[in-house]
């Protein structure tokens, strides 16, 4: 009878057989693969994956890849350079056919710019892309470019100011009608501005973005001839002048050593004459950044200033005191004031001297200067009119304390050297106490106590 034992291994309970009567497993024998072989392998497979890479990046896919494959796209060797070479390519390429087909808006090549590009070539790609398009030309056709593009807007602007300007002569009242000429020339000039910038971004572009900015200025205005005490509105000038700051700033980072001096003294003449006509609007900001780093040029327009207006008094005072020194032969009296307060006038033109570079000692010695001129020195005159005369205060005495005090604070707190309060109030305490024989008592008042403090 057969037996119910089960047995107690799972080989023998499917109707496996037992491990003796199995047959011997085969031993295994492994190959040694070369390790120059592995290297070529697995160099074969870097070469494919950047091939697929360049592939992907060149056909514009990146933006369609997964997370995972951009981040190796990252990655690899060289990925920086081809990124930028494709990019530029891609650029130039759509920039050549919307100059073929200007029909076609730029900003609908790539609408997730965010941007909608006017259809006009030069306003919209150069405004847009005012740094990188210059660079962009540069990589397709060279320096030459620049040179070109120079040339053509100098002709543009040439072209365009002969045209208006030749309508003068045309005029039945050249003088009268001159400053609407110079009001359309301006207007006309303004649309150059963003030219101007664009040539300063293309490579070897800044000097002559210097140049082209002050000669857009010259044709932005007509000669005027006689002085017409005229106001006019000047639409190129804010514009112009924020593109030549931008300019000059950038030239002077390039080159810290970098002072146009005869351009700044160009610019000077330009302001000068244009101040003339009402005209004050004229690269000021530009220029005294400029007048800042040209130190020769500063210090020669403020002596010559200082010269002028210091004539300026002396004649004046000439011709009043020439008056009194007659007065007694006519038997009138002239106002003992009248110095005071032709002296008055020359007040703000010598607060507009200490506002420029290196002129605010020079400004100190002549509001002094003013002073010990608003008044006579006629000891028969002052005999006469002292009984009969009360001056009270006098024109200048006001205005030329208070200037002058404000000027010795900003010499002190500038600590300019060369001040010499000592000095100055010496000459000032001479004039107060021969004022103060005649009962005048506020000439400079307040200045000679901080004087005598510095």
């Amino acid at each position: 009878m057969p037996s119910n034992k089960r047995s107690s291994s799972p080989f023998k309970l499917y109707g496996s057989t037992d491990e003796s009567d199995s047959p011997p497993r085969p031993s295994r024998k492994r190959t040694r693969i070369p390790r120059q072989t592995i290297k070529d392998e697995s160099e074969e497979l870097k070469a494919q994956i950047a091939e697929l890479h360049e592939f992907i990046i060149e056909g514009v896919m990146f933006g369609k890849a997964t997370p995972s494959i951009r981040k190796h796209l990252e990655g690899f060797a060289g990925a920086a350079e081809k990124y930028a070479y494709t990019i530029r390519s891609n650029i130039l390429a759509t920039v050549r056919r919307h100059h073929r087909n200007d029909k076609e808006p730029l900003g609908n090549q790539y609408p997730d710019m965010g941007i909608s590009i006017s259809n006009n070539w030069s306003i919209g790609v150069y405004t847009l892309f005012s740094k990188s398009w210059g660079l962009m030309k540069y990589f397709e056709e060279g320096q030459e470019f620049t040179t070109l593009e120079f040339g053509k807007l100098k002709a543009m602007i040439s072209s365009e100011y002969a045209t208006i300007e030749s309508s003068k002569s045309q005029l039945a009242h050249p003088r009268s009608s001159v400053y609407a000429i110079s009001n359309r020339l301006s207007t006309k000039m303004a649309k150059y501005t963003g030219d101007v910038l664009r040539i300063s971004y293309l490579v070897g572009g800044l000097p002559l973005a210097f140049e082209l900015a002050l000669f857009l200025g010259q044709k932005s205005y007509i000669e005027m001839g006689a002085v017409c005490k005229r106001v006019i509105s000047r639409p190129s000038d804010p514009p112009l002048d924020e593109v030549l700051l931008e300019i000059v700033q950038r030239l002077r980072e390039e080159d810290p050593t970098f002072r146009p001096l005869s351009e700044t003294k160009i610019l000077q003449g330009e302001i000068e004459y244009l101040g003339q006509h009402e005209i004050n609007s004229y690269f000021p900001r530009s220029y005294r950044r400029l007048y800042r780093w040209c130190p020769s040029v500063a210090q020669d327009l403020v002596a010559e200033l200082y010269k002028k207006i210091k004539g300026k008094i002396t004649t004046t005072y000439l011709a009043v005191q020439k008056r009194y020194d007659h007065c007694r032969l006519d038997s009138k009296c002239p106002d003992g004031n009248w110095l005071s307060k032709d002296m008055a006038n020359f007040i703000l033109q010598i607060e507009e001297l200490s506002e420029k570079p290196e002129g605010l000692l020079l400004a100190i010695h002549l509001v002094i200067f003013l002073g010990e001129h608003s008044f006579t020195c006629d000891f028969g005159y002052w005999q006469e009119i002292t009984d009969t005369r009360n001056f009270g205060i006098r024109a200048s005495d006001g205005p030329a304390d208070e200037l002058l005090y404000a000027l010795a604070t900003r010499a002190d707190e500038t600590n300019i050297q060369s001040l010499e309060p000592k000095k100055l109030l010496t000459k000032m305490w001479k004039s107060i106490d021969y004022l103060a024989k005649h009962d005048i008592s506020m000439y400079f008042v307040d200045s000679a106590g901080l004087m005598s403090w510095l």
